[in-house]
């Protein structure tokens, strides 16, 4: 899945770097990028969560479990730092609305998840 999400990542970054060839890119992740990660960090946490609740437990999901539930944990913390870091650095006074909703629900996310370990 991580491996999926760098290839996702890597082809949506290389087709704003065709976009602009010539210009230096000031952020590091686009809100569209941005947004197609939380949406799948907090798809995952869901789906989890739903595995938990309806007793679903299968070998194979539970190896998958196991490979992908820290490194989805850090990159939500990342992504969620990422979205903070780019509101904070927009000199514009409107707020992208797609950022804002990433951020708003990787916090949500992590808010979540963390606090189901207390």
């Amino acid at each position: 899945m991580t491996i999926l999400l760098y290839n996702f990542v890597s082809t949506l970054s290389m087709q704003n770097e065709v976009s602009v060839k010539k210009s230096v890119k000031s952020e590091f992740v686009s809100e569209k990028q941005l947004l197609a990660i939380s949406l799948i960090i907090a798809t995952y946490f869901l789906t989890i969560f739903l595995l938990n609740f309806f007793q679903v437990d299968f070998t194979l999901i539970g190896v998958f479990r196991e490979i992908l539930t820290v490194p989805m944990l850090l990159g939500q913390l990342m992504f969620l730092v990422i979205g903070i870091i780019i509101l904070v650095r927009k000199k514009e006074s409107r707020l992208k609305y797609l950022t804002v909703m990433s951020v708003l629900l990787l916090a949500t996310s992590s808010f979540l998840t963390i606090g189901s370990f207390f």
